[in-house]
């Protein structure tokens, strides 16, 4: 039995003092409104996920604007101000336990599936995801512009509903994603190209998001370490942006693949290896000064070892929570041998 873990360790990120390094993965819980708001069963859902001692929970993938941002009819939204309200809600059950709420907010993409918004999906480039099969519409210049202001306006809502930071979905084959991915971005202007190029549209959101919400407020930001597949971003694609990007967001979130590739390294079936993305967070944690947060099929033990070993500096939990919302409880008592697996 461990006498002390690291995962119980305080941590600061951005102008938050984190009571460990223990946060919540966002996972769509399914439990919005139609027009993409919050309900109390919401609320009360992430209330009692920060009533069992994590330091942070990242709410769900939300969308952004009222076009083609939403990727399922199942999204949370802060596409308009009428949101705000229920988030808050949210924001505030949250906090009210001790726990640091952030806001993941996304644009589906190519990705978007049939019927979200009734629009065709939108992409920097004509490419298919051969799971959802919709050929998106290339973006133009200036539709581009507006979804990064819109990704700017979504924050700054988020930071006016009581949230203490948000987190950019730059990961998972999503828009952002799919812009800095030389396997779908295949435009000739000033957003594709050059690895510098296509990372233009992530970058220009990052520092949409800096100037709205100034300099007080969480801004992580998702990645996906690799896309494992040919033609797709690679560890060393991912940091060698994310040096770039660095000095303006507070943390980085290292997860891998796509829809594509979902079956393998998205979502870890159970019955594969744990902590399988491991090392593209090391990678990582080596490129980079900021802290990262590694994810993928981990529980205590194998959290504490990334941490214990320097490949991370805070983990996030999906199913290890789902499982147990009391695991950092347990270990704060020394029950670790009761943490329901």
């Amino acid at each position: 039995m461990r006498n002390s873990w690291k995962l119980l360790e305080p941590i600061e990120i951005g102008n938050k003092k984190f009571r460990n390094k223990i946060v919540l993965a966002p996972m769509e819980t399914r439990l919005s409104n139609p027009d993409g708001s919050s309900t109390k069963a919401m609320a009360d859902y992430y209330e009692k996920c920060a009533e069992g001692g994590v330091a942070a929970i990242i709410v769900e993938n939300t969308f952004v604007d009222e076009k083609a941002s939403r990727s399922s009819l199942v999204s949370s939204g802060i596409q308009n101000d009428h949101m705000i309200g229920s988030h808050f809600m949210v924001a505030e059950a949250i906090q009210r336990q001790g726990a640091v709420a952030i806001l993941q907010l996304s644009h589906g993409g190519r990705q978007a599936v049939p019927g979200a918004t009734g629009l065709p999906p939108r992409a920097p480039s004509a490419i298919a995801c051969k799971v959802i099969q919709r050929e998106p519409d290339p973006l133009s210049i200036e539709e581009i512009v507006e979804i990064e202001d819109a990704f700017a306006a979504a924050a700054a809502r988020s930071k006016n509903a009581g949230f203490d930071g948000v987190e950019i979905h730059g990961a998972h084959g999503y828009l952002i994603c799919s812009f800095l991915s030389p396997y779908t971005n295949k435009r000739d202007d000033e957003y594709g190209g050059s690895p510098e190029n296509r990372g233009r549209f992530p970058r220009n959101i990052i520092k949409k998001i800096r100037e709205a919400v100034g300099s007080d407020f969480i801004i992580g930001y998702r990645i996906s370490g690799s896309e494992f597949m040919d033609g797709g971003l690679t560890i060393e694609d991912t940091c060698a942006f994310v040096k770039t990007v660095e000095d303006d967001i507070d943390y980085i979130h290292v997860s891998a693949g796509n829809y594509e590739t979902m079956a393998g390294c998205m979502i870890t079936p159970m019955y594969m290896p744990q902590a399988p993305l491991i090392p593209l967070a090391s990678a990582m944690k080596k490129a980079v000064s900021i802290p990262v947060i590694a994810v993928g099929s981990l529980d205590a033990e194998l959290g504490e070892k990334a941490l214990e070993d320097g490949d991370a500096d805070l983990i996030a939990f999906g199913r290890a929570l789902l499982a147990d919302q009391y695991l950092p409880a347990k270990l704060i008592e020394g029950r670790a041998d009761d943490i329901r697996p």
